[in-house]
């Protein structure tokens, strides 16, 4: 479930700060693409680069498949992106 998109050229600060906390967090842990964290969520790997594009407002399932392929918490994600 790849989550609402935004109007297109309209982007929630939330959803960007969050993209930004998905894909430092990809990185800091050695997930080189999105391809490879896509395999490890079970989710698209377009929805991921949606998600890091802070394109649309992710769901929780996505959000929480994501936390669980980085061994963190959704909570911890969503701490991450408010702070």
């Amino acid at each position: 479930m790849p989550g609402r998109r935004t109007p297109r050229g309209v982007r929630s600060p939330f959803a960007i700060a969050l993209g930004k906390v998905v894909r430092d967090c990809r990185v800091e842990r050695g997930i080189s693409s999105q391809e490879h964290l896509a395999e490890l969520s079970g989710l698209s790997k377009n929805n991921i680069g949606c998600i890091e594009r802070g394109e649309v407002d992710t769901t929780l399932d996505s959000l929480r498949r994501i936390a669980k392929a980085f061994g963190v918490n959704a909570s911890d994600l969503l701490r991450m992106a408010g702070s």
